[in-house]
């Protein structure tokens, strides 16, 4: 899903990093040890620095590295992601209790079925939709089974002393709560510039690249 931004940022060093239960990682899912699995990535690179890009429930991944290891970001970007008390409130945009008892009843297709006509997984541009099938292909739903939780307390009080320099990226067709927790980002986090992307929803960065690429390229060009 991130080719798109592989390809238009070719001339830096760019990572691509299989999540735990995810894509191609063998390691079983584990959201207590993303965080760490970062930091040790970034170490075998020898990158000192980095810009860390976090979608969705990654950006709690990203949001943690921030809070845990401030002297390594250059820079963090937070995209679709559901973080801060409106996120806290209790609106549902995800049923994942349905979605979990799916697949601990081994109705694991029919899930995939229901999450594939989600608004967070549907496709502004149709050309899409062949990319996103495969990566449903590949989902095994282990995340649906696991309890753990980031090992930082992601609390909003932490969050909003984040110093790091933030871009908070959504789509003008992301789900409403999303698009509200990207506008309270921008506002409570010291010097965070908020993108959005017209004509694209929660996979704005596959569904609208070139605007997404040249949003993050400048926020990158202003450091």
């Amino acid at each position: 899903m991130w080719e798109p931004q592989s390809a238009a940022f070719a001339g830096r060093s760019v990572v691509l990093l299989d999540r735990r239960g995810c894509g191609e990682s063998s390691a079983p899912y584990d959201l207590s040890l993303e965080a760490d699995d970062v930091i040790a990535v970034a170490d075998h690179l020898g990158f000192d620095a980095f810009v860390l890009v976090g979608m969705s429930q990654a950006g709690q991944v990203a949001a943690e590295v921030a809070l845990a290891h401030p002297s390594r970001l250059a820079a963090l970007v937070l995209q679709g992601v559901r973080l801060g008390p409106v996120a806290e409130s209790g609106q549902p945009d995800i049923p994942l209790d349905a979605y979990r008892d799916m697949a601990r009843s081994g109705r694991l297709d029919a899930m995939k079925s229901l999450w594939r006509d989600h608004p967070l997984m549907r496709p502004v541009d149709p050309g899409r939709q062949a990319a996103i099938d495969a990566m449903l292909a590949r989902y095994d739903g282990s995340d649906l089974l696991d309890h753990t939780r980031p090992r930082h307390a992601l609390a909003w009080d932490a969050l909003s002393r984040l110093t790091t320099p933030t871009l908070v990226v959504a789509g003008d067709r992301e789900t409403p709560l999303r698009r509200e927790v990207a506008a309270q980002l921008s506002d409570a986090l010291a010097g965070a510039t908020q993108l959005e992307i017209e004509t694209a929803g929660h996979m704005c960065n596959m569904c609208a690249p070139t605007a997404y690429n040249a949003g993050l390229c400048a926020f990158l060009e202003r450091l």
